[in-house]
């Protein structure tokens, strides 16, 4: 029993060392705050832990049961509170950036810029579906397995939004 709860333990700090700094990220495209984005990520994790311990949930993937208990959060979040307008201009890549090899940040903080611009246009739906698969490199399984949705949908979800991201693009600066 002890050995059981010393894995249990091990593979919990282990998903918290490896998913954290995504979730925040995550959780803060979707919200717009900072402090907002700590505390509900700080509440995935208790939910998490407590779900582990409390209901004997056997976690066999980390990364989609953290992100499934995010997004449950994300969404109680907006019920509690009216959407806010969320300014593009507020968004600094810092915040919203993965560590890239230093010769390919400025082209990446470009085209991130380009994208942030119209992700705020696109639905909820699908700006949560794109940020899953480019911001936090989910794939398109776990993405169906989060959101319920087929993997088929989620394809073409991808596909439309991608396809909107880069006519909008075209249409304001080519």
């Amino acid at each position: 029993m002890q050995k059981r709860n010393n894995m249990i333990n091990n593979a919990f700090l282990s998903a918290y060392d490896d998913y954290a700094a995504g979730i925040l990220r995550h959780i803060y495209l979707r919200v717009n705050s900072k402090e907002v984005s700590e505390d509900l990520t700080q509440e995935t994790f208790f939910k998490a832990w407590d779900n582990i311990v409390r209901n004997g949930t056997d976690v066999r993937n980390y990364k989609t049961f953290l992100f499934k208990i995010a997004n449950n959060l994300i969404i109680d979040y907006y019920r509690r509170k009216a959407k806010p307008v969320v300014p593009i201009d507020s968004i600094s890549p810092d915040e919203t950036s993965i560590a890239e090899a230093q010769s390919r940040e400025t082209e990446n903080n470009i085209n991130r810029s380009l994208i942030e611009e119209f992700l705020f246009e696109l639905s909820d739906e699908h700006r949560q579906i794109i940020i899953f698969r480019y911001v936090n490199d989910f794939s398109v399984k776990e993405i169906s397995d989060m959101t319920g949705r087929s993997k088929n949908s989620i394809n073409v979800i991808i596909h439309r939004s991608i396809k909107y991201i880069k006519n909008e693009i075209k249409k304001k600066y080519v």
